[in-house]
């Protein structure tokens, strides 16, 4: 983090001393990196050694413009701090560490430190007036910001600006605790609190909170001069701009979060996601309901309708879907088209009648063509049919990403689709049949050590795969809803490929069979490769991936636990 003052001298001693006291503190504060100080006169320059300090020499007292310039081709891609130089910053700048910044306007009320060395918040109302310090990831595009820090008005002016360049502002004021430090109360050393100096034009009005809230709307003003030099005031209401995310709570009787298929892998990936998101942070307090099968059968349009206008979802993570193996998909090819179809066309209609902000899809890479060049990519989804085993699935799927381009042209939704790779993780499906590369390893080795036989697994395990942990899965959900609204798919997943025999002696390891694996040559081993292309998400900055072999322990671990009490191993069905 990079700390901007406009630094100088005081007149008064006592002054002068705070502001050095305050310097000296935010230069032993681990989460700042640099300091720079903006100085007019060489006897501004503090005679403090720190190789935290650079000193930038301008020849007039600097406007907010000249931080930001400085920032953004000095500090590009960096975090930045621009503050008084009467304000310490403490331990909590770390909630800051898991908020991804490059869209946000961080503005922070200050707590004033009394003569009893204890502090007070200063928006005693909160009503959002007043700011003094800012956060932000540079570069960003404000212009306009030709004010100098301190005059009144300036806090709201920023924010408006921000605001017109995109930047969601907030102001978790009860979060990250900022200090101001001005016990002697000497406002001598200029005159620029001055009313007659009061920057004009619109006000955004930021209210103090304990999380990252993005505010549905903002209070505000618009502040004109007028003729005779008095000041006219207009009530303003600023719409937000905010991409949706789940960095929210419920101000009004709408749900923010409906995830459909919410008792499946990745329903419970997100749900462990979450807890650990609460644990890091106190104040993180989602609305997201997570449904099942039994408590809505979306199949129908009736029930499902019920559902959207009950609860009116914000955001719809659509999980949902009848799935299984190969067996089951060309056995039942004819019930897994028609009972998606249903589904998908029933939530995404519901979705667009209940006005959802936005409604993340997901889709599968087996839905791509059976001819396709590798590694696959978005755009080759309709270049030709998909493979004969689960035809009947992968068209209903395909349906899903037509109807949500349709509903976009004509309705103008934001309704997106993602398509992951090989999931496994927790609460997959065992089912021998029914089940995955991963999950049907698992089971077959674990019972085969049980049962002290052998462990026969199909072909010569000579294929590759790309894998990808469902709690992985859950976290690009989060980050995918947050910053993407493109109506072209996007692949997500791990980009590695480790092929079965790999991945199956890794699973024997784990799981402490010593035997050999024998491999059924007389069995396919299904096509050699098939990998996704992840250019668009890694283009995104994605690069957050459990291990692999951390993975498949974890997932080891839970099936050991909870087995036979496991989908497709008590019931035998997904």
């Amino acid at each position: 983090m990079n700390l901007l003052i406009n630094f100088f001298t005081s007149k008064e001693e006592h002054r002068n001393k705070e502001y050095i006291f305050c310097l000296s503190e935010n230069i032993n504060n681990s989460h700042i990196k640099r300091i720079f100080l903006f100085v007019e006169k060489e006897e501004d320059i503090p005679k403090i050694v720190s190789e935290k300090i650079e000193i930038v020499e301008i020849e007039n007292r600097p406007v907010f413009q000249d931080l930001i310039r400085y920032a953004n081709e000095k500090l590009a891609g960096e975090r930045c701090i621009i503050s008084n130089s009467d304000i310490i910053f403490d331990g909590t700048l770390r909630h800051l560490d898991e908020l991804e910044l490059s869209d946000y306007m961080i503005a922070l009320t200050r707590w004033d430190i009394n003569k009893e060395h204890t502090i007070e918040y200063y928006d005693k109302d909160n009503k959002g007036w007043t700011q003094d310090a800012w956060v932000f990831e540079s570069p960003i595009k404000i212009e306009e910001a030709d004010f100098f820090i301190g005059v009144p008005g300036q806090e709201n002016r920023i924010a408006y600006l921000a605001h017109e360049a995109g930047l969601h502002v907030i102001n978790p004021a009860f979060l990250i605790i900022i200090k101001h430090l001005h016990i002697t109360d000497y406002t001598r050393d200029s005159d620029s609190r001055a009313e007659k100096n009061r920057t004009t034009g619109k006000y955004l009005y930021v209210k103090g909170s304990g999380d990252f809230t993005i505010p549905d709307i903002y209070e505000g003003a618009s502040c004109s001069e007028q003729p005779d030099g008095q000041l006219q005031w207009t009530r303003e209401v600023f719409k937000s701009k905010k991409n949706i995310g789940f960095f929210v709570e419920s101000k009004d009787d709408r749900l923010n979060v409906l995830v459909t298929g919410g008792n499946g892998m990745v329903g419970t990936a997100l749900k462990k996601y979450l807890s650990t998101k609460k644990n890091e942070n106190p104040f993180y307090i989602p609305d997201i309901k997570f449904l099942s099968s039994e408590e809505c059968d979306l199949r129908h349009i009736e029930k499902t309708d019920k559902l959207f206008q009950e609860n009116k979802p914000r955001v719809v993570l659509h999980l949902a879907g009848r799935v299984g193996g190969v067996k089951a998909n060309t056995s039942y090819v004819a019930d897994f088209y028609f009972e998606n179809m249903l589904i998908n066309m029933n939530v995404l209609h519901s979705a667009y009648k209940h006005e959802v902000d936005k409604l993340v899809c997901m889709l599968s890479t087996c839905i791509y063509p059976d001819r396709v060049e590798y590694p696959i990519k978005e755009s080759s989804l309709h270049a030709g049919p998909p493979h004969d085993s689960n035809f009947g699935y992968a068209y209903a799927k395909r349906m899903m990403e037509v109807q949500c381009r349709a509903y976009r042209q004509q309705y103008g939704t934001n309704f997106i689709n993602v398509v992951p790779n090989n999931i496994f993780g927790e609460n997959d499906n065992f089912d021998l049949d029914d089940g995955h590369v991963i999950p049907s390893i698992i089971r077959k080795i674990y019972e085969a050590k049980k049962n002290n036989e052998t462990a026969y697994l199909w072909g010569d395990g000579s294929a590759l795969r790309q894998f990808t942990y469902s709690y992985d899965i859950a976290k690009m959900l989060f980050f995918l809803t947050k910053n993407y609204n493109e109506v072209e798919p996007i692949n997500i997943g791990c980009g590695k490929e480790y092929s079965i025999k790999q991945t199956a002696e890794a699973i024997a390891e784990i799981l402490g069979y010593d035997k050999e694996i024998g491999w059924q040559l007389d069995m396919p081993s299904g096509q050699p490769r098939k990998p996704s292309d992840l250019t668009k998400l890694e283009e995104m900055g994605w690069s957050e991936y459990t291990d692999f072999r951390k993975a498949l322990e974890n997932t080891c671990k839970w099936f050991v636990k909870n087995y036979p009490k496991i989908r497709g191993v008590e019931s035998g069905k997904d």
